[in-house]
């Protein structure tokens, strides 16, 4: 497994699902790795992907939390 602070996208295994939990309104819901493949470039840093998201149902960016470690363990 490569450490958090190392990884990047191109190292999350396809077949998982991300749990996202938003931290301004606690909206949950999971994403398919391989949706964070499509739209962003590999060399992305997955510390910085939180950035990049936006909740679904308040529409806050960059307020949410990623479990990331099951897709990284493959």
């Amino acid at each position: 497994m490569v450490p958090l602070y190392q990884a990047r996208v191109e190292d999350l295994h396809d077949g998982f699902r991300v749990g996202c939990r938003c931290l301004n309104c606690n909206h949950l819901s999971d994403v398919a790795v391989e949706a964070i493949k499509e739209k962003l470039p590999p060399y992305i840093m997955v510390k910085d992907i939180e950035r990049k998201f936006r909740c679904e149902k308040c529409g806050m960016r960059g307020d949410v939390h990623l479990d990331l470690v099951p897709a990284l363990r493959g």
